[in-house]
């Protein structure tokens, strides 16, 4: 069973809302979002608004299940709060209607993260209410960072709720972008810099331990911060602003699961020797042009055994996800 856990569709709810909004251009190329009135805004692929196309890639692919999550320059973070919760309501409900039209979809909510409070209540009513199972998000909310103890009261109620959260990096703004204008590197490098920075941050700042019962999910395998373990670890043992937290670095790994998307058989073999085949799902980050579109083919050439090969393809995500249960 192929569960994709990374994977991006605007349902045509969420679509009509930015549309009624004034946030979309059409042009006889197609759509472009258009979300805060500054610069020609980003072309929205017909993968990624056609629920049809993604069907057929489904089928394609032979993908049991596949995630409704949010694109990640599709938040609206940066509006104002009843703005965001209105097109987080239209996302979700819209998600619910393509799930139920389609069990092979799975809808992980979005949220109005610049305000923690109506977050929480969004992901209550979209879990509780629509069915959803999990919460996607992006790194950070504007200039609030996930481990700002402003967010404690949504990681709270996704701690009662008992759903996973999916961190995609801040894909228009990661860590360090401001150096990285060519060659596309504030994706190649930006993005996999943005969620080590998050891991840590979520370490180092006690997050971790205020909620224990949350699932975090970090997108690109994790990017760089399974690979700089041993650096944290040690800045753990020379630096005392390391310490706050509970434990060090390395007791932390297993917090987390991951994603597939590291495109090297050597990566993603060295990923589940750090973490565990139970901590590694598959994702595709379909349908943009870094998308993994065969996830089977890394795990085939990591020269995996059978049910390690098993896990990470979908009874990783199944048993997150609790399908069938």
């Amino acid at each position: 069973m192929l569960v994709d856990m990374h994977n991006h569709l605007l349902p045509p709810k969420a679509l009509s809302m930015l549309e009624e909004s004034g946030m979309l251009a059409r042009s006889p190329g197609g759509l472009t979002a258009v979300l805060s009135g500054k610069g020609p805004g980003t072309a929205l692929a017909a993968d990624l608004i056609d629920v049809d196309l993604q069907r057929n890639h489904l089928d394609a692919m032979g993908f049991a299940h596949a995630s409704i999550m949010v694109p990640p320059f599709v938040t609206l973070y940066g509006l104002p709060p009843d703005v965001t919760l209105r097109y987080a309501q239209a996302f979700n409900d819209g998600a619910a209607e393509v799930s139920t039209a389609d069990a092979r979809f799975f809808g992980l909510a979005t949220v109005p993260l610049q305000d923690p409070i109506a977050s929480a209540a969004e992901a209550r009513r979209a879990v509780n209410d629509l069915g959803l199972k999990g919460i996607g998000i992006i790194s950070r909310a504007g200039e609030t960072e996930l481990a700002s103890p402003t967010m404690d009261v949504f990681f709270e109620e996704v701690e009662k709720l008992g759903v996973p959260v999916f961190i995609h990096p801040d894909v228009q703004a990661p860590v360090g972008s401001e150096r990285m204008r060519t060659h596309h590197l504030r994706n190649l490098v930006g993005n996999p810099s943005e969620t080590a920075f998050v891991a840590a941050s979520l370490i180092f700042s006690g997050t971790l331990d205020r909620f224990p019962g949350v699932t975090f999910v970090l997108s690109h395998g994790g990017g760089t911060f399974p690979y700089i373990i041993g650096r944290l670890e040690h800045g753990y043992q020379v630096r005392p602003e390391c310490r706050a937290q509970r434990g060090s670095p390395s007791a932390y790994l297993r917090r987390f699961h991951y994603d597939s998307v590291v495109f090297e058989p050597a990566a993603l073999r060295y990923l589940v020797g750090v973490v565990g085949a139970d901590r590694v799902v598959a994702g595709t980050d379909w349908p943009f042009d870094m998308a993994d579109p065969d996830p089977t083919r890394i795990v085939d050439q990591a020269g995996l055994d059978a049910h390690t090969s098993m896990q990470i393809l979908g009874g990783t995500a199944a048993a997150l996800l609790r399908f069938g249960g």
